[in-house]
């Protein structure tokens, strides 16, 4: 079951293999050249800058945990 549009975590979580390749394909833009001119394009917007945001968010969180495991791993073997 899919938790969210952009399953970055969940992906993650679900799989105990620590070394996993995981393509993330983004859809939604980061930049926007004209502002909406009306209601439809303001509700698209909106849902760009929501999604975008999470989107970012799980990928710099699962960067920095992954900066954090191998000195653990390390400090751990020795």
């Amino acid at each position: 079951m899919l938790l969210s549009n952009t399953p970055l975590q969940e992906v993650i979580d679900a799989s105990p293999i620590m070394d996993k390749i995981v393509y993330l394909v983004n859809i939604f833009p980061h930049y926007q050249k004209d502002l909406p001119q009306d209601m439809f394009e303001a509700w698209h917007t909106a849902k760009d800058i929501i999604y975008t945001d999470k989107t970012d968010n799980n990928v710099r969180l699962s960067k920095i945990i992954s900066r954090h495991l191998s000195p653990l791993k390390e400090m751990h073997d020795c």
